[in-house]
């Protein structure tokens, strides 16, 4: 007969596995909201985003400032000979200057700087997103290596079980030293993929706590994994992608090459230079008015090389915005087709072949206890029931992970009113 500890372990062992073994929650366990706030408030990247934003708002400030005037205080005829000896000679001229700008190329100028404003800020939208998407991929990293360390601790408990009561059989004499040492390599083989699954939950914690630049100082996070779901269909996500929040850079991109187009072609009307001022004669003490007025000539220089590469950037910004948003359709068929697998193979595993390992992993037990099946056959239906678990463990993690890729490409959540 099967030993009484070993059939009151076998079915809770096969049940632990199915539930994918949720884990203890420490009192000390990390949320993904928590470590999304570590992340906002520490990580390097989003401080040197909002550093530029800053930036561009200061260019937006000096780009509305108009010319300063310029104070011209000139003196002639002093300290030369004959009559111009001395200061009794002197002319001394005060005037003042003004530049006014001309073509348009202040409101150019700052239609400029308020769209590398706007790029500046919609960078450091994007740059929060993907952060906030790192660091779920990181959380949902650390959560499966939790499970696969649960999952192993399940199976290195019920080996432990197992070799406790073969060993009891050898000494019964119910079975050969053989059986025990299989049972023997079989537990220490287990023990060894458990700490595998240690060293990589670890790996993992350090890799989550990096995106705030911190130690993992949580022993563990506090989250779960649902089942892999079939996706919306694909033409209603392909509906969304023009909203998504990344589809208006591109676009202010290009108004800001056409902007900047702008300015280059203003630049090439010549500004003009108004000068006013008074001359005092020092040997009659009479004062004249002086007026002045400038022009720049343009003709070595028109500005026409500044011109055509405003143009060309222009261009430039138009296909980038074009091959950005096939790249965008492109990366959304891609993990809708992943969705879509992931779930699919998910459910069969769920619904059709766990069920029919699991009573193949009894029905073996009782096999074993009866004398119609060896140790090995046993050893054999455990493992297989192991890997079918992890494989699934497998497919609800890639499901999760490209979920967070889709609701960062798309900005908000795959199915309206939920989350990852």
């Amino acid at each position: 007969m099967l030993p009484t500890d070993l059939a009151r372990h076998a079915t809770p062992f096969a049940l632990a596995l199915v539930t994918l073994v949720p884990g203890l929650a420490a009192a000390d366990a990390l949320t993904r909201e928590e470590a999304r706030a570590r992340a906002d408030s520490a990580h390097p990247g989003l401080a040197a985003m909002v550093a530029e934003a800053a930036a561009r708002a200061a260019d937006l400030d000096q780009a509305g400032a108009r010319p300063n005037p310029e104070l011209e205080v000139s003196f002639e005829n002093f300290a030369g000979t004959g009559d111009a000896s001395g200061l009794d000679a002197l002319e001394a001229t005060f005037a003042l200057s003004q530049t006014l700008e001309l073509g348009s190329k202040r409101s150019a100028r700052v239609r400029v700087a308020a769209l590398e404003r706007d790029l500046a800020d919609l960078d450091l939208a994007a740059r929060r997103r993907q952060v906030r998407a790192e660091v779920d991929h990181a959380f949902a990293e650390t959560l499966v290596a939790q499970r696969r360390l649960a999952l192993a601790d399940t199976l290195v408990a019920f080996g432990d079980e197992l070799l406790a009561a073969v060993t009891r059989r050898v000494r019964a004499g119910g079975a050969s030293l053989i059986e025990e040492r299989r049972a023997r390599v079989a537990a220490e083989t287990d023990r060894l993929r458990r700490d595998d699954f240690a060293r990589d939950l670890e790996i993992a914690r350090a890799q989550l706590a990096a995106q705030w630049g911190g130690d993992p100082d949580f022993a563990a996070v506090d989250g779960d994994l649902a089942p892999a779901r079939t996706p919306p269909p694909l033409a209603a996500l392909l509906e969304r992608l023009p909203r998504r929040p990344d589809a208006r850079r591109p676009e202010l991109r290009t108004a800001a090459q056409r902007a900047a187009a702008d300015e280059a072609r203003a630049t090439g009307t010549p500004d003009v230079t108004l000068s006013g001022g008074l001359r005092r004669w020092s040997d009659t003490g009479d004062l004249a008015w002086i007026l002045g007025v400038s022009v720049p000539l343009p003709l070595a220089d028109r500005r026409d090389g500044a011109k055509r590469a405003a143009r060309h950037r222009v261009d430039a910004a138009e296909g980038l915005r074009l091959e950005q948003e096939r790249n965008a359709e492109a990366e959304l068929r891609s993990l809708h087709a992943r969705l879509v697998t992931t779930a699919t193979e998910s459910e069969a595993v769920r619904a059709r072949i766990l069920p029919e390992a699991i009573a193949a992993f009894e029905e073996a037990q009782e096999a074993y206890a009866l004398g119609r099946l060896r140790l090995t056959d046993v050893l054999d239906v455990e493992r297989a029931l192991f890997e079918l678990h992890a494989r699934e463990l497998d497919l609800r993690a890639d499901h999760r992970f490209a979920t967070i890729e889709l609701e960062h490409l798309l900005g908000a959540p795959v199915a309206p009113g939920e989350g990852n």
